[in-house]
């Protein structure tokens, strides 16, 4: 089901990740285990990016997204489980 499947690209985060997560709150979606399949699925891009040397701007705003994204999964994570529950 495309609702309960981890987005794949952190630049769909903005978007598809949100209607997921909406649409799953609809539809009685696990939302708390679907968190942490996306935190799995990003894990190694946003530690690959957390590496990499800043040489310009556009490496600047990628580790800012990801960090984002990253720092959005918890809190997001934080909210759903006391709002739906643990899980």
């Amino acid at each position: 089901m495309w609702v309960t499947t981890p987005v794949v690209h952190l630049r769909e985060a903005r978007t598809d990740l949100l209607v997921k997560l909406e649409l799953g709150s609809r539809l009685g979606v696990d939302r708390v285990a679907f968190l942490h399949a996306q935190q799995a699925a990003f894990a190694p891009i946003i530690e690959s990016i957390s590496i990499r040397v800043e040489t310009d701007l556009v490496d600047v705003w990628r580790a800012e997204s990801s960090a984002s994204v990253e720092r959005f999964l918890a809190r997001a994570l934080a909210f759903v489980a006391a709002v739906d529950g643990p899980g």
